[in-house]
């Protein structure tokens, strides 16, 4: 069931909080995994291992996004489940990094990494008071 997933979309995009996403996986994989959640129109910037880009933890991705959107790298959160990703965080100059326990489940790798925040899975989010602070 991906209807959490679903709703958290539509709270970001009624917010205004631009959804992109940074993989090293194949853009196809991606938009299949997108497909089947259901959130194919939330994604608006998607960066693969064929896109060009330099991969995480190299920030050129958070510099294109910024381009992308007329965003500044501190306006950007970047969520993750591995350690590379709040590497990535910082390394783009990302204000915010959320570490997530569904991959690694590395708590401790994650804090050393830079996370301000670790939940247990994306869900989450959605009581983020740093995203929603009006909740």
């Amino acid at each position: 069931d991906f209807s959490p997933i679903r709703e958290l979309m539509e709270k970001l995009g009624e917010n205004g909080i631009r959804i992109g996403v940074v993989t090293n996986d194949t853009t196809a994989s991606a938009r299949s995994c997108f497909r089947m959640m259901g959130i194919t129109d939330d994604i608006e910037f998607l960066r693969s291992k064929e896109s060009n880009c330099r991969k995480k933890p190299n920030g050129e991705a958070v510099r294109q996004f910024c381009a992308t959107f007329g965003l500044k790298p501190s306006e950007v959160c970047v969520v993750g489940d591995a350690t590379s990703d709040m590497d990535f965080a910082h390394n783009g100059g990302c204000g915010y990094a959320v570490g997530l326990l569904t991959g690694s489940r590395d708590r401790e790798g994650l804090e050393k990494h830079g996370a301000d925040v670790i939940y247990d899975d994306i869900t989450a989010l959605i009581h983020d008071k740093k995203l929603f602070p009006d909740g």
